[in-house]
């Protein structure tokens, strides 16, 4: 996938997993699963939202991503950036340590990140 492809899926569930884990399920059948850290910018107030999923348990607000579609993903050093189509960004970080931050699965095809 190309910096700044065009998607059209929707975010249609949210799974806490674990309190390590989320599961962010899409309706093209993709799964993304994070085990380290993301962020979420809210375009209406600017405001942004880290959580860190090795610190257990915060409060969310990502909740409001939901029915909404992607419009763009943008792929940089240790980021993966989804754009929604009102603005808002989930950006999914990860390390370079040995350990995984998260896959992401569609179907047969499985990415460890």
């Amino acid at each position: 996938m190309r910096n700044g492809a065009q998607v059209s899926s929707h975010l249609t569930q949210i799974v806490l997993v674990t309190k390590w884990s989320v599961c962010f399920v899409f309706t093209d059948f993709t799964r993304i699963t994070l085990e380290y850290e993301f962020e979420y910018v809210r375009h209406r107030d600017g405001r942004t939202f880290l959580y860190q999923l090795t610190k257990g348990i915060q409060p969310i607000y990502f909740h409001e991503l939901m029915e909404h579609t992607i419009e763009r993903v943008d792929i940089s050093d240790y980021c993966l950036s989804l754009t929604f189509d009102d603005g808002d960004v989930l950006n999914i970080r990860t390390n370079d340590s040995e350990l995984e931050a998260g896959h992401i699965q569609k179907l047969e095809d499985f990415i460890v990140f």
